[in-house]
């Protein structure tokens, strides 16, 4: 007589791995875009704030709250508004007194000298001193694409573009 033995089978194991692969896969997905959703929300939060206390210092002492000339712009090639010059400027977080999600090369660039121009740090907050347009030049990705400045503007540039022509 055969002794029945208790034990997983082959086949129980597999499906176990199996369905243990799909639950892996879902919760993957959901929480890289959670995690997209997150990375878009707090730079959109960072935008607003500095555009709202860059527009305040900028009434209250008519000059642009900034330090070091940046040039690195390469990044921004495609993304600068129609109005800008080719003058950026790191923004000032100090005389802001601005906490914020990105822009970790600051303390780094405040160590410098004013004069020195910023050439080689990504992960700051830059301003165009003719438009005042805001940008992020290491970008953050989501919708399948570094963003470096607002969706916004991009919305009020294709408009001002649009009816310049008309004109």
């Amino acid at each position: 007589m055969i002794k029945n033995e208790k034990g997983v089978t082959l086949l129980t194991l597999a499906i176990t791995v199996a369905v243990l692969m799909i639950l892996i896969f879902t919760v993957t997905i959901n929480v890289d875009e959670y995690g997209e959703q997150k990375r878009k929300s707090n730079f959109e939060v960072d935008l607003q704030r500095l555009k709202e206390e860059v527009d305040y210092y900028y009434a209250k002492y008519h000059k642009l709250p900034i330090i070091n000339e940046y040039t690195s712009t390469f990044m921004l090639e495609n993304v600068t508004n129609v109005n800008d010059n080719d003058k950026y400027y790191v923004i000032d977080l100090k005389r802001l007194e601005v906490k914020l999600n990105y822009g970790k090369d600051y303390s780094t660039i405040i160590k410098k000298d004013a004069s020195e121009k910023i050439t080689d740090l990504f992960d700051v907050y830059i301003i165009n001193e003719q438009s005042h347009t805001i940008y992020y030049p290491k970008g953050v990705k989501y919708d399948g694409a570094y963003h470096c400045t607002s969706d916004e503007i991009y919305h009020n540039i294709e408009i001002e573009e649009y009816l310049n022509q008309e004109n």
